[in-house]
């Protein structure tokens, strides 16, 4: 793994990131310095299909973004990265639908495109470190790993502290949609299942293909 050799100050400077497992598949990333401009959730969905049908980097889901930091892990400077654009609270293109009781809830990456991925389940329950959450389906669904060892050693290299997930409760009564954040501070990392659609929020910019 490489950073380009273009400036750190060129936006279009990126880290080359290899070996990353995707749906059982190597892949190459690069992932922008430049974040994409602050916008909504809406906005988002717009910006990932017009820049990925011109071939452009585009946001990525909550479960790429942790694979794409599982393989750069060893690099140090590329988590230094990481835990600056996280104290920025990105939006990703993965959102969570939570349903009443009488119906299951989803996980959406890459909603309305050619990639969508809806994970069906019970995913409302306590905000805790992520090392005492009982329901590993939703850490699989949300970040695509339920191994909260591999996932709080990830953390301590990005942030220096555990992650913890943030969700709805409880059951609501009615539907209601939030969407995958991320969040540092100097005392947590935070992955959370509550951001709000309408918030503005900027996106990393990555480009994926396959090894």
């Amino acid at each position: 793994m490489e950073k380009s050799n273009v400036s750190l100050y060129n936006p279009e400077s990126f880290w080359k990131i290899d070996n990353v497992l995707l749906k059982g598949e190597l892949h190459l990333a690069k992932v922008y310095l430049k974040l994409s401009d602050m916008m909504n959730y809406d906005q988002l969905q717009k910006f990932y299909s017009d820049e990925k049908r011109k071939g452009n980097p585009h946001p990525i889901s909550i479960p790429d973004w942790r694979a794409i930091a599982e393989a750069g892990k060893e690099n140090k400077d590329f988590m230094n990265f990481n835990q600056n654009i996280s104290k920025q609270s990105p939006n990703f293109y993965t959102s969570i639908e939570y349903s009443p009781s009488e119906s299951e809830d989803k996980i959406f990456h890459y909603e309305y495109s050619s990639e969508e991925q809806i994970i069906r389940g019970e995913f409302v329950g306590p905000d805790n470190r992520i090392k005492d959450i009982k329901d590993l389906k939703t850490l699989e669904a949300l970040i695509g790993m339920n191994n909260s060892d591999s996932l709080n050693n990830l953390s301590n290299l990005i942030n220096g502290t555990e992650m913890f997930l943030w969700r709805l409760n409880s059951k609501p009564e009615e539907k209601v949609k939030f969407v995958g954040e991320l969040y540092a501070d100097s005392v947590r990392l935070d992955l959370d299942a509550y951001g709000c659609p309408s918030g503005e929020h900027p996106a990393l910019r990555v480009l994926i293909q396959k090894q």
